[in-house]
Parts: C-alpha cells; structure tokens; sequence
C-alpha cells in the first residue's frame, strides 16, 4: 500500500512541476515575443509605446543593435553589421531583388567560412526556401561533401581578391574584394536585394 501512496504522489509531484515550467516557458515565448515586436514599432497604435528609430534611411527605420542595426521591410526582418550610409559609396554592378530569392534554393560558395558569409546567410533566410554551401560547377572544391551547382541555381560566391569586383552571371552572384572589405560587399548585396539601395 505504501508503494503506491508513493508512487502516486511521486507522480503528482512530476505532472506539478511540469505544469509549472511548461507556464514559465509559454510566458517566457509570449513576453519575447511581444518585447521583439514593440522594438521593431510593429506594436505600437500610436499610445506612446512606439520605439523611435535611430536613423531613417530611403523610408526603412533602422535601430542599432550590438550587432549593428536591425531593419524591418516588407519582405522580412533584417540585421546587418554595417549601416547603408557606410557601403552606399561602394560601386555594385549587380541589378538584383528580393523577388530573384523569394522561396527558391539559395547556394553560397566560399573558400573559407566565415563572418561574411553568415551575415548573407542570417539575412537571406528570410527569402529563401533553403540555404547550403555548394561548389561552383568548374572551380576547385575543398569539400567533397558539398552539392556541385552551377549559374542556373541562385548562388553566392564569395572569393578573396586584391580588388574589388562585383557581376553577376546567370544566377549566380560574385562578390570578389579582400577579407576586410567583403563585409561590405555582403551588406551592400543586402541592401541592394531588400531595395534599399
């Protein structure tokens, strides 16, 4: 008998403590929830509650983050690391849109991964049906578990170059500059994608 008083209060102090974090999950979700909204203004009905943004550019609010500045666009919510004032100087010969991404495969070609790559990555997950690294039909690859694409699929290659150069061949994307500068080849790529540069 006493086997089972144990046994059923045992399992009555289970099922309590489970109700219980289960609520302080379902209130931790809500409450970041409604928090992320009101920092992004995307709450507020004009009852003082509305975040200001630190800068207005082309129409977009933008608010710094520590990261760099965070933006929202009718086609999603972005961060990138630079801000548009700093890449808008940079000469890009790349006419592309959202619209060129929108729910298809996304492919990224890069010698090495890195922070460049993860900011497009981050970014373009809100267009693209999927992301993956790929090897560029005709080039080198340093990782045979990688797919093999060419310029018929959407892809990114990222490339270390002395200058900086930026075309696009079918659908494919070519960023080429020196390490330090091909964050802003990537953030310029963004801004130019989301249309706002």
């Amino acid at each position: 008998m006493r086997r089972i008083e144990n046994f059923e209060r045992r399992e009555k102090k289970q099922r309590r403590n489970q109700l219980a974090i289960g609520i302080i999950l379902i209130v931790l979700m809500v409450s970041s929830t409604v928090g992320f909204i009101f920092a992004f203004g995307g709450g507020s009905s004009g009852g003082g509650n509305e975040v200001e943004a630190d800068f207005v550019y082309n129409g977009v609010d933008f608010f710094r983050t520590s990261l760099g500045v965070g933006f929202q666009t009718s086609d999603g919510i972005f961060e990138t690391s630079l801000e548009p004032l700093e890449v808008e100087d940079i000469e890009f010969n790349v006419v592309v849109s959202s619209g060129d991404f929108l729910n298809k495969p996304l492919y990224f070609v890069f010698d090495e991964k890195d922070s460049v790559v993860e900011e497009l990555e981050k970014n373009m997950r809100a267009l693209a049906l999927r992301l993956g690294d790929a090897c560029l039909e005709g080039r080198d690859c340093s990782n045979d578990d990688f797919v093999v694409k060419n310029c018929e699929d959407n892809v990114i290659v990222i490339s270390e170059s002395e200058e900086i150069k930026t075309y696009k061949e079918g659908n494919c994307i070519f960023l080429e500059g020196p390490k330090d500068k091909q964050m802003i080849l990537a953030d310029k790529l963004i801004y130019r994608i989301l249309g706002i540069q």
